[in-house]
């Protein structure tokens, strides 16, 4: 078996079933899905052909793909380059479940640092399976160590799995969030609550935050779109009017979509601004 195939193995029981509109997206550490003859330009517009050359180069950009460097074969290309390929896909995928499978294998310190910071702004749900610590350590709020006896649960980031293991060393303990009237518990409970309010709030502003920039930069494209109905080109080009004139059709109907989401995000940050405020004047 090469380093770009992988062997799918059918499970020996149980069963995983997906919540409605879930939509998955899959990291594969040994970039299977990759087409090493194919330029990093190729790649990404193949799998994305509604997207302009230039928005693909933006793209592959803030991936710090520039110049020549879309031109060059992924077959020519390191595996920390490959890797940031297949995270850019997946980034343009846009599902609601990541599934890494080690997404820093081979990345170096920049670049991720930079996936670090994407990440954290992700709203959606994150899977990862990986041996660097300090990337757990910055992503994870919960912990899943499976052996053979079993799954052990902690909700917290890997210090906090460190500390809790090394207490419970040997007694087979698995901490999870219950409500059996322990104060500890409770106590620990009540933290990973507010913890959990606290991100959703992180969240919900990325969401606003990020409404906002497509926003201004949809009426950015209307404005433009307009000064070429008003051109001189579109006066005497009838094919050319009806292009632009359908254009700025979608893009009013994409802006009125994102007027629409802009205001239950900001609705939902002020919803959980005022909950967090409560939360600290009563605690």
């Amino acid at each position: 078996m090469s380093n770009f195939e992988q062997k799918l193995y059918d499970a020996d029981a149980g069963s995983v079933f997906l919540g409605a509109n879930v939509e998955t997206g899959y990291f594969d550490q040994v970039q299977s899905g990759l087409d090493l003859k194919k330029s990093a330009l190729d790649q990404v517009w193949d799998g994305f052909p509604y997207m302009t050359e230039t928005e693909v180069r933006t793209a592959l950009g803030r991936f710090l793909f520039k110049g020549d460097d879309v031109y060059r074969t992924l077959g020519e290309m390191s595996g920390g380059e490959r890797s940031r390929i297949a995270l850019l896909e997946l980034m343009l995928k846009g599902g609601n479940f990541l599934l890494l499978d080690e997404p820093t294998n081979h990345l170096d310190t920049s670049f991720r640092e930079q996936l670090e910071s994407t990440l954290q702004e992700y709203s959606g749900t994150m899977l990862i399976v990986s041996h660097d610590r300090y990337f757990i350590n910055k992503l994870a709020d919960r912990v899943l160590v499976m052996r053979q006896d079993g799954v052990t649960e902690y909700l917290g980031n890997y210090d906090y799995y460190l500390e809790k293991s090394q207490e419970s060393a040997g007694s087979g303990i698995q901490i999870r969030s219950r409500s059996d009237g322990a104060p500890k518990e409770k106590k620990q409970n009540e933290y990973f609550r507010r913890k959990e309010e606290r991100a959703a709030l992180a969240k919900a502003k990325t969401r606003l935050k990020k409404c906002e920039d497509e926003i201004g930069d949809t009426e950015d494209e209307i404005k433009k779109t307009e000064q070429l109905i008003s051109s001189d080109e579109a006066k005497s080009d009838f094919e050319a009017l009806t292009e632009y004139t359908n254009t700025l059709t979608e893009l009013n109907e994409r802006l009125e979509k994102l007027y629409e989401q802009w205001e239950e995000a900001a609705h939902s940050v002020a919803e959980l601004t005022k909950k967090n405020e409560a939360e600290r004047n009563s605690g």
